[in-house]
């Protein structure tokens, strides 16, 4: 039997971290905590899949201050965090996706929606990383050296935080990175097969087609919150790399069943 994905789920409502655990136990390997400080500990031991994380928890810090924590952390780099809450507030909403949630459920959810959106990301992670793995053996003849690894960590980690923007430049960049631009440029072809902006805008790409699937937004709200300041220049590039128009991804919905509450 195939071993389940490992789920980490943080949730302040003691009847509601029971359900889930319920519900999601028949595709997941569910651990569940109500305590910021306990999910922090838990993730070095688990190693989760995934991350399904409440904007209230137990604890001095909020959801959104945990979530800032958990993608500073080297364990979690690609691992999907998708956030819920009874909250339906556009700046909560912006402000989680901003600093790197997966997505963000408002309660009362449904069932089914979460179930498929926790199993898709899940799929969607490890095909991405075997994509990754197999670009880096297509691309390079060698291994990556220590130096390499040190520079895709501390890129990657910069370039997290412009996903959302357009308001970056590569030699900004280098100079967070304390080098030139043409070191950077050049190392970035050499990891990803991309100069830095193409790898930022694959990356922007990447999170508008789970946003779109995971109706996290119309095409026009999620080019504008991943920072393209053109609509058509966006479905432009989507459709190029995914081959479908994003319209077609935000059309799709999946019947209604009945929703879970806290």
């Amino acid at each position: 039997m195939p071993q389940k994905p490992k789920l980490l789920l943080i949730e302040d409502s003691e009847i509601l971290s029971y359900t889930l655990t319920e519900m999601l136990n028949q595709a997941f390997e569910v651990s569940a905590t109500n305590s910021a400080k306990k999910a922090l500990t838990k993730i070095s031991q688990l190693q989760p899949d995934i991350v399904l994380l409440d904007i209230m928890v137990e604890g001095p810090i909020n959801g959104l201050m945990l979530l800032e924590k958990m993608k500073s952390m080297a364990e979690l780099e690609n691992t999907p965090v998708v956030m819920m809450s009874s909250i339906d507030e556009e700046n909560k909403i912006t402000k989680a996706l901003e600093i790197g949630a997966t997505d963000y459920i408002v309660k009362p959810f449904n069932f089914i929606h979460l179930f498929l959106k926790l199993k898709n990301l899940v799929s969607l992670k490890s095909k991405t990383v075997l994509d990754t793995q197999e670009k880096l053996l297509m691309k390079t003849d060698t291994t990556l050296t220590s130096m390499q690894v040190d520079f895709k960590r501390r890129f990657e980690k910069i370039t997290d935080n412009l996903i959302s923007t357009n308001d970056f430049s590569i030699k900004e960049i280098a100079q967070n990175l304390s080098m030139s631009v043409s070191t950077v440029e050049r190392w970035s072809k050499k990891i990803y097969g991309l100069t830095p902006k193409e790898y930022i805008i694959d990356r922007k790409l990447l999170q508008a087609e789970i946003m779109l699937r995971q109706n996290s937004g119309n095409v026009k709200t999620v080019s504008y919150r991943l920072g393209f300041n053109s609509v058509a220049y966006f479905c432009k590039l989507f459709r190029r790399k995914f081959g479908i128009t994003p319209g077609k991804i935000s059309s799709r919905r999946v019947s209604l069943e009945a929703p879970v509450r806290d």
